[in-house]
């Protein structure tokens, strides 16, 4: 039987982008990997930019444009509070009631403000989440779920579920804990699934609420303060459409930002950068709309083929091997002798094929695109 990358490099035989030491055009996951700048050969030069990690992805084609160290595992800081919104919202009432703790308001790190004692509304705590990076909130947020161990266990779920292989969760805050990671590639499914979700949308666009001071009573007559996002972008970022910044000294600092315009769609992650991420996330989307209609992509974005937008679905869909990537224990034993071997190439070729398909298909949308676009342009008669 013919090689499973052997086949993937008969079929993608024209070069897909240029690279530092680039890795074999055959293996999709190697480009991401691979630390060189992989962009489109014709494509104007990307900007430079301090981070570890980073991708530029066209989100309408779910085509990665440019990409550094994409699928390498790093701390994702508070960018990790998009999962636990994708995960946990779901399954809290928006009004019920949740009474803050000395634990809570104790956590390290940047806080939304609550006050031991003092009420708040699920919606109080995902707006404290979001636009203040709350680790007080994502601590109250996780015992609202059940605790700690149930809280990551369902955004573990969810992250698998969305094709995120690289992320492994250990807090709900993003907060550095031993073997938590995330990668570039994983935080733009994530982006992706939360632009996609109406109330995770809501709230990683919005810039200000009005979040309650120390009480008990719920609702007009309450105290309250103003919190505003961290996310600057939303401020002057033309189509800017929100989402996540992130920060610790050992992570450095991460960023997911997305924009539209002209029904265009593009999203950037970045991770372990040495300096603010913002500016050069907007330098990164302003390339991409610049530039990204004339670029074919080098990788689809999500090589699973995982189109997973859905929560609901991402909870009762996992990749195969989901359940025992993180560690191995577990694990099913493969099947022996011949027939196994035979039976993992075949799923193996098919896995590379369904990538081959993904990829093609991304570039067949990109080009049909910008010709819509240069036809549209064109001077008509009359």
């Amino acid at each position: 039987m013919v090689a499973p990358l052997a086949v993937l490099g008969s079929v993608l035989s024209t070069p897909v982008g240029r690279a530092e030491a680039a890795a074999p055009a055959a293996d999709v996951d190697t480009w991401l990997v691979d630390p060189g700048v992989l962009v489109d050969d014709s494509a104007p030069p990307v900007p430079g930019t301090d981070a570890a990690a980073w991708l530029v992805a066209d989100l309408d084609a779910d085509a990665v444009l440019a990409a550094r160290s994409a699928r390498e595992p790093l701390p994702p800081a508070s960018t990790l509070k998009l999962l636990t919104l994708l995960a946990l919202a779901p399954g809290l009432d928006p009004d019920a009631e949740h009474t803050a703790t000395r634990q809570d308001a104790a956590v390290e790190g940047s806080r939304a403000g609550l006050v031991p004692g003092s009420v708040y509304t699920t919606r109080d705590l995902l707006h404290g989440l979001v636009l203040s990076s709350g680790n007080d909130a994502a601590a109250a947020l996780a015992r609202a779920a059940g605790g700690t161990g149930p809280a990551t266990s369902v955004m573990q779920r969810v992250a698998d579920g969305l094709g995120a292989t690289g992320t492994v969760v250990r807090t709900t805050s993003g907060l550095d804990a031993d073997g938590q990671t995330s990668t570039a590639a994983d935080l733009a499914l994530v982006g992706r699934a939360a632009l996609a979700d109406e109330t995770a949308a809501a709230l990683v666009a919005t810039d200000r609420y009005d979040f309650p001071g120390a009480g008990t009573a719920v609702g007009p007559g309450r105290q309250t303060y103003e919190i505003a996002t961290k996310n600057r972008l939303l401020d002057d970022y033309d189509g800017a459409l929100g989402l996540k910044t992130g920060f610790t000294r050992a992570a450095g600092g991460s960023f997911v930002g997305a924009a539209e315009r002209d029904g265009r769609r593009y999203l950037v992650t970045l991770l372990g950068t040495r300096s603010d991420p913002q500016p050069q996330a907007r330098a990164l989307l302003d390339w991409a709309f610049a530039a990204g209609d004339a670029v074919d992509p080098v990788a689809p974005l999500d090589p699973s083929g995982v189109r997973t937008v859905g929560v609901a679905a991402a909870l009762t869909t996992h990749p195969a091997g989901a359940a025992t990537s993180r560690t191995g224990e577990g694990a099913v034993e493969e099947a022996a002798g011949p027939l196994g071997v035979a039976l993992r190439t075949l799923a193996w070729t098919v896995a590379v094929l369904a990538v081959v398909v993904v990829l093609l298909r991304a570039r067949v949308l990109v080009r049909r695109n910008r010709r819509r676009r240069r036809a549209a342009a064109a001077p008509r008669p009359g």
